[in-house]
């Protein structure tokens, strides 16, 4: 990916129940395609403190925390809205990973 590609791309961890090492496994991958400030965390808040241990670096403000067990759409309508308060367009792109599955 070239460095100007790079700084265009967003993404959004899904952080579940998984293991720790796989959430930052995924954090190293997500960081691998785009900055830091790019990558946002969607989870629950009782997750908040086990994302923000194994995502060393991650923006406290690019945690966004999933209101209610309401599903995953409104969750993740929620991040986007986080996204594009921090700058993204709809002619950026966003990278999705479950944040309890190993990285592509």
């Amino acid at each position: 990916m070239s460095e100007e590609s790079m700084a265009e791309a967003f993404v959004l961890v899904l952080a579940g129940e998984g293991e720790g090492a796989v959430l930052e496994a995924n954090w190293r991958a997500a960081l691998a395609l785009t900055r830091s400030e790019k990558v946002f965390v969607l989870c629950s808040a009782e997750r908040e403190a086990v994302v923000l241990e194994f995502t060393p670096g991650l923006l406290s403000e690019n945690v966004v925390l999933q209101p209610d067990d309401r599903g995953t759409a409104p969750a993740l309508a929620l991040a986007m809205v986080h996204m594009g308060l921090a700058g993204a367009t709809t002619h950026d792109p966003v990278l999705v990973l479950r944040g309890e599955l190993p990285p592509p």
